[in-house]
């Protein structure tokens, strides 16, 4: 028997349609605590899972894809929200996203999706765009120049 998502198929060679929803994607919780304070903070992520062939082994797992805060959404609510949102980040809109909570929700998480995409990408475009000059520092004069020693001493005390 292959258990898939909450199917259970008794043939293991089946291949669910690649139009599937949420067979890959699902939403983790994570808990992390303050280890001063011991205030415990929840979070949630998108996550993927994927399996990894290495010759004869097979292995699956897993990657975040898209860090969503902390959820305001009913439990229930969640596999939902994952179909959409991996139908958002395909490109496509889903036949589950409806007008409510969880259109709401992944308005936001694509909303801040872009914003760290459009950050991550002027990041790169200005790491590239870096002119890194060499200098001769024999040829190199000062015209006038201060000393900073006595003075900053006498200013710290």
């Amino acid at each position: 028997m292959h258990l898939l998502g909450k199917l259970v198929f008794r043939n293991t060679s089946y291949q669910p349609p690649c139009l599937w929803y949420n067979w890959i994607m699902y939403i983790r919780e994570y808990v992390t605590t303050n280890k001063k304070t011991k205030t415990k903070y929840v979070t949630h992520r998108l996550v993927e899972s994927f399996r990894v062939s290495e010759g004869s082994k097979s292995s699956v797992k897993q990657r975040i894809i898209m860090h969503l805060g902390t959820l305001e959404l009913l439990k229930s609510l969640w596999s939902k929200l994952a179909k959409v949102l991996e139908a958002r980040l395909a490109g496509q809109t889903s036949l589950f996203e409806q007008n409510g909570p969880v259109s709401k929700v992944t308005d936001q998480a694509m909303e801040h999706f872009h914003f760290v995409q459009q950050k991550e990408n002027d990041t790169s475009i200005r790491h590239s765009e870096r002119e890194m000059l060499t200098v001769d520092t024999q040829s190199v004069n000062t015209s006038t120049f201060r000393s900073l020693g006595p003075e900053l001493v006498a200013h710290t005390f």
